[in-house]
């Protein structure tokens, strides 16, 4: 796998500001202290902070990125990962020259004081800052270390006991888990896999306990704890029988380990034949141990582990009726009906899956989920009729349009009849709020809502009948949109309105959300409309709104 990334590939995922500005921070020397392996390239960067990032490079040549700036909140490739991508690239560091320079002239400095006045100085750094002293004192138990023990004691001095760390001492603590992780992978590079396993499954016990009481928000820890786990997953494949993780101090670890961070597909690898096989039966037995759970919505952690280690048991084995059986001890959830289903299903347990949606429509009647499960298998069948009273029952839970076009598509020549009698429901439901907001606010004149029928109309394809309907009600903006382009073409000057009036609803909300999207909006009435006449437009909304400069200044674009 290469260490660098395909930098044709990075360009797409931003735009050619951002892509710019990468360059520059790059040509400015601002990417400092960058390390890489075969699967992660880390650095710091310097902007208005000092920023880390970390890129994590995958087998088939992909890659994905985390920058602790704001803008990559959401996901987006920032200037800082552009940087540190270019000078990866370029097989260096790329260390601030005046940075090389400063370090390397107090490295001169300290060669040349006495040894004593080193030590003194050190020792008062550490008494007044736990870091440095616990820094201090882990390199003094791993010089001395000559056994198992003694390592051990180094990593506990280092990791310490655990304790909360808030978002910036979670970063500087991802520096010490790094540091562990080296001294973990120089044991497993000389071949000492047994004692790596030991020391790893030592360590990773502490970090999942202070990971859970850590604010980890931009994943530094995380990351370097992933880390952690792998190097245990690889040293206990590479161990022989004798050296692997015991099954016991294994599924220990599993309980605790609610991210994932020991991979499941993994196991029988990490332990071998005999050790897996152990594995299983102290899990199985913690499963059947467990006492029945009737309390709702209450989440239990250990509960859950044991569950979820025991489904990936039965998955592994392809046990169906383990499966089931575990499915059916949470019948509370409508989700548990829907797996058992899918399950028989999968399976060609037909009439098991009928039998099941059965009871789970029976005892779920809102569930539409189930009902539509329910409808598919009964018109499989050859049961119509059946089918199509669960989809109208399922119209009339939820008045959507694709609930509308499933009793369309199923209901043939019959349905006109059914296109009747679901438009009457529509219309009365029409009625009964027009009716209820006349009596909150006497003496309104407001038209009434027709946003369901509205949308059932529009999958239907039925666009005159919706336009006429609009002449007297009104509905939600969303589906005004979509008329307005479904319509645009033919009768531009209609779309036009019902846009203006999208974007007017847009703009009652005074924030950049709700600017962007109707800068979007204004964009695509610009090709329905005469130039003068949008302009004009675009000035009466200039006006009207002057008071927002940030509104103002996108609209600047036209």
């Amino acid at each position: 796998m290469s260490s660098n990334i395909n930098l044709d590939q990075l360009q797409s995922h931003t735009n050619k500001a951002t892509w710019q500005r990468g360059e520059k921070y790059y040509r400015e020397n601002r990417v400092h202290e960058l390390t890489r392996t075969d699967s992660k390239i880390t650095a710091r960067v310097k902007g208005s902070d000092s920023y880390r990032v970390t890129v994590t490079l995958k087998q088939n040549g992909d890659f994905s990125y985390q920058c602790n700036c704001p803008v990559n909140d959401d996901g987006s490739c920032c200037k800082h990962i552009v940087a540190v991508a270019i000078a990866a690239s370029k097989g260096e560091s790329n260390d601030a020259p005046e940075e090389k320079s400063a370090t390397q002239s107090l490295r001169a400095f300290l060669l040349a004081q006495p040894q004593a006045w080193l030590a003194e100085t050190l020792a008062n750094l550490a008494k007044n800052d736990t870091d440095i002293e616990r820094q201090l004192k882990f390199q003094q138990h791993l010089l001395g270390a000559t056994d198992l023990a003694s390592l051990k004691k180094a990593i506990s001095t280092l990791l310490g006991r655990p304790r909360f760390l808030d978002y910036r001492k979670s970063r500087d603590f991802s520096y010490k888990i790094n540091e562990l992780n080296t001294l973990l992978r120089q044991i497993d590079s000389a071949g000492k896999h047994g004692e790596c396993v030991a020391l790893s499954e030592y360590a990773l016990e502490r970090l999942i306990k202070l990971y859970a009481e850590s604010d980890d928000s931009a994943g530094y820890m995380g990351g370097e704890i992933a880390d952690t786990g792998e190097i245990y997953r690889n040293a206990a494949v590479s161990a022989d029988n004798t050296s692997k993780p015991k099954p016991a101090n294994f599924l220990k670890l599993l309980m605790l380990d609610g991210w994932n961070i020991i991979p499941k597909d993994d196991y029988q690898a990490m332990l071998g034949e005999l050790g897996y096989a152990e594995l299983e039966r102290k899990i199985e037995s913690a499963w059947a141990n467990l006492k029945p759970s009737n309390v709702h919505g209450h989440y239990d952690a250990e509960r859950y582990t044991i569950e979820r280690l025991m489904e990936n048991i039965a998955i592994q084995r392809g046990d169906v009726d383990l499966l089931i059986r575990m499915y059916s001890q949470a019948l509370h959830y409508p989700g548990r009906y829907h797996q058992i289903v899918k399950l028989c299903q999968a399976h060609q347990r037909t009439r098991e899956a009928i039998t099941w949606a059965e009871r789970g429509v029976k005892a779920h009647p809102r569930d539409n989920t189930l009902r539509s499960m329910l409808a598919a298998m009964y018109l499989q069948d050859g049961l119509d009729a059946e089918a199509l009273e669960l989809l109208w029952q399922n119209f009339r839970h939820s008045c959507t349009g694709d609930n509308y076009m499933a009793l369309k598509q199923h209901s043939g020549n019959a349905w006109p009849e059914w296109r009747e009698k679901a438009l009457a429901l529509l219309i009365k439901a029409e009625q009964s709020s027009n009716a209820y907001y006349l009596n909150a606010y006497p003496g309104g004149n407001a038209r009434p809502d027709c946003s369901l029928r509205a949308s059932c109309l529009l999958a239907e394809g039925c666009v005159d009948e919706l336009r006429d309907l609009l002449n007297t009600h009104v509905c939600q903006a969303d589906i005004l949109l979509q008329l307005a382009r479904v319509i645009s073409k033919m009768h531009p000057q209609e779309a036009t309105l019902h846009m203006q009036s999208v974007i007017s609803d847009c703009l009652t909300h005074a924030d950049n959300k709700n600017y962007q999207s109707a800068t979007s909006l204004l964009r695509e009435l610009r090709t329905w409309m005469p130039e003068g006449t949008f302009n004009t437009y675009v000035q009466i909304l200039r006006v009207q709104h002057k008071a927002r400069k940030n509104l103002i200044s996108m609209l600047q674009v036209f």
